[in-house]
């Protein structure tokens, strides 16, 4: 059985109580056509959150890689499809870092890999820029690690968060339709 694998952040800042980490832990042992939903909580952490994010990738194989974050000032949960070599300076993530950049040889920015065309009619939007913060930056750093191999893409949610029914349908109504 085919393994999808949702990556969900933890608590950072003000967020102590973060909607993505409640989503990704609802959702997990959950099993929709295309195979079985592992939810993994990671940390708001640059260096931390793709350390976790391999060590998943290598335990469960997934045939697609979707993180999950909240971005509190968003009124929907919207799926991000360009994530950018770009961070916010001055801007610290749990672990206290602030870098640079996050590839100095990296392009400019990587597009996503997993769409979901029928997003809309499961009330989940699109953007195209992920942030500057811990998100954007695993986002970006993972579709370099997936290089396109597995399906990969990012899910903002607003500060109320998402029902774990919704992204479940999405996932069922979708995955059937991906090419890898």
């Amino acid at each position: 059985m085919s393994t999808l694998l949702l990556m969900g952040f933890g608590p950072f800042g003000d967020v102590l109580d973060n909607p993505a980490a409640r989503l990704v832990r609802a959702v997990d042992g959950a099993r929709v056509p295309a195979g079985l939903v592992r939810g993994v909580v990671m940390d708001v952490s640059y260096a931390r959150c793709v350390a976790q994010t391999e060590a998943a990738l290598a335990q469960w194989q997934p045939t697609l890689l979707l993180g999950v974050g909240v971005a509190v000032g968003r009124v929907e949960a919207q799926l991000e499809s360009v994530a950018y070599n770009d961070v916010a300076k001055g801007i610290f993530d749990v672990d206290g870092a602030s870098p640079d950049t996050l590839e100095a040889e990296g392009p400019a920015l990587r597009r996503s890999t997993w769409f979901a065309e029928n997003a809309a009619s499961h009330g989940i939007g699109r953007s195209d820029d992920a942030g500057r913060y811990v998100c954007n930056a695993w986002l970006y750093r993972c579709l370099g690690l997936t290089a396109g191999r597995i399906p990969t893409a990012f899910l903002h949610l607003p500060a109320e968060g998402l029902a774990p029914a919704r992204l479940l349908d999405l996932l069922s109504d979708e995955l059937p339709r991906t090419r890898v």
